[in-house]
């Protein structure tokens, strides 16, 4: 019985995980409109949202860290997404990210990159699976890469697509 639970448990995850639609949200202030695509996991290493707002596509992108970084990642940043069909999308983020510090097996901090995205954009993520991202060092020079067998590529291959899908037809 407590093997049945475990496995009810694990499909809940797993299709909660990808139940997720773009959905359009009216501010009951404003009255504006939104559209919004939003990806969670238990883990947050596939975490993104896609958002159309004013005619405005942004994408925000949750990224680790490995070890305790107390600096705060500034507007500008550049990373780079190879996808399968060999296409690389280069997005630079557009507002300042603050660190967030998490322990488990170790500390790791995290950082919300926040993206404009263009119409042509999109489309090329709604077309073929991500292979690699190129994210910056925060506190010196140069690039991580992370591959297909990364944690943050393998969650956010299909959420990547399936949001950038889903968003195109707004």
């Amino acid at each position: 019985m407590k093997h049945l639970f475990s496995f009810f448990m694990l499909c809940m995850i797993a299709t909660t995980s990808f139940a997720q639609k773009c959905k359009e949200i009216i501010d009951p202030i404003t009255n504006e409109k939104k559209i919004e695509f939003l990806y969670a996991e238990p883990y947050g290493f596939g975490n993104l949202q896609y958002e159309i707002k004013n005619s405005t596509i942004t994408l925000t992108k949750q990224f680790y860290y490995s070890g305790a970084i107390n600096t705060i990642a500034s507007a500008g940043l550049e990373v780079f997404f190879k996808l399968e069909n060999g296409e690389v999308v280069k997005l630079k983020t557009n507002k300042e990210s603050s660190p967030k510090m998490y322990a488990g097996m170790g500390i790791t901090t995290g950082y919300n990159f926040t993206f404009s995205l263009s119409k042509e954009d999109l489309g090329k993520f709604a077309a073929s699976p991500l292979i690699l991202i190129r994210v910056p060092k925060i506190t010196e020079e140069g690039y991580y890469d992370l591959d297909k067998k990364n944690l943050t590529v393998k969650k956010s291959k299909k959420a990547l697509m399936k949001g950038a899908a889903c968003m195109g037809t707004f």
